[in-house]
């Protein structure tokens, strides 16, 4: 799984995702892509993924194939850890995925 897209116009969901299930010698473009440009995306629970950017966040159920917007927060990074995933962004901002 990969994520990015434009930073300078992050609303712009085309090219922002793809998926390949062949250890990366293919890849596909997600069939709905996240909400715009992500920075980090990570698993979260061994199934779920998590895409974070600077206008939103999505998750994925399906391995990348299809997103769905889950805030609109402005995030920089994300981590996995076991108590959760977690989301950081400008000034300090924290936030923790459940």
């Amino acid at each position: 799984m990969v994520t990015g897209g434009d930073y300078q116009s992050a609303a712009e969901s085309r090219d922002s995702a793809a998926y390949s299930r062949d250890g990366g010698a293919t890849w596909r473009q997600a069939a709905e892509p996240p909400g715009g440009f992500r920075s980090a995306v990570a698993t979260a629970d061994g199934r779920r993924l998590i895409a974070v950017g600077t206008n939103g966040s999505d998750s994925s159920d399906d391995h990348g194939q299809h997103w769905k917007r889950i805030d609109s927060g402005s995030w920089n990074a994300l981590t996995v850890s076991k108590s959760g995933a977690w989301a950081v962004g400008a000034k300090g901002t924290v936030a923790r995925f459940e």
